[in-house]
């Protein structure tokens, strides 16, 4: 029986493909790792095996992302904030978005920081700091304050609401001094398609 002989070039070809497809298939950002696979080497030689570098995902980064990759954080909140030694209590609504900037819409007056603008990262599994800042007019027309917020929060497996702590801290737009302090629980509510407004409470 004749054997057939393929070019070199074949197998070069070959060889390009699969390791194009290994890492084509990779998860980007991650840790690499070795897949070894067998090739077929011809002229009585037997198999020998190609090692290529694939992708596997990072501790805490695309593990916790859902069905249309984004971070479980990712969407709108009801929110609750307690401070039960300090009397302090707020609630409103707070979106956190893909690209790591949240906006907060709480039940405080407007001229008391009820709007706050802030950012965020990853900090663990399904974890998350928060840190934003808003301005309050103690007269209702001078800029007289300025809040700092700072939030540390886990979602819960479900995706459907989380926990945390948080703190809060008035400063002297101009000296930078401080005009007092909260700390307390926060926890959050997931709002869908379907919420009705008999799950809001105030």
């Amino acid at each position: 029986m004749k054997r057939m002989c393929l070019p070199f070039s074949f197998f070069g070809l070959l060889v390009a493909s699969l390791l194009f497809q290994v890492q084509a298939s990779a998860q980007c950002g991650g840790v690499a790792k070795h897949v070894s696979f067998p090739v077929y080497r011809g002229g009585g030689g037997g198999l020998f095996h190609l090692t290529a570098a694939a992708q596997e995902p990072e501790a805490i980064g695309e593990e916790d992302r859902g069905e249309y990759g984004l971070e479980p954080i990712v969407g709108l909140w009801k929110m609750d904030f307690e401070d039960p030694a300090d009397k302090y209590s707020d609630k409103g609504y707070s979106v956190w978005h893909s690209d790591h900037t949240e906006f907060l819409n709480s039940t405080r007056s407007p001229s008391s920081g009820a709007v706050c603008q802030g950012v965020w990262e990853k900090v663990g599994r399904s974890t998350y700091r928060l840190n934003h800042f808003a301005l309050g007019y103690g007269d209702g027309v001078n800029l007289t304050s300025v809040y700092q917020f700072k939030e540390l929060v886990t979602v819960d497996r479900e995706r459907n609401s989380f926990s945390g702590t948080f703190s809060i801290e008035a400063f002297d737009p101009k000296t930078h001094a401080s005009q007092g302090a909260y700390k307390g629980t926060v926890t959050g509510e997931r709002v869908r398609i379907d919420t009705t407004i008999d799950s809001q409470n105030f």
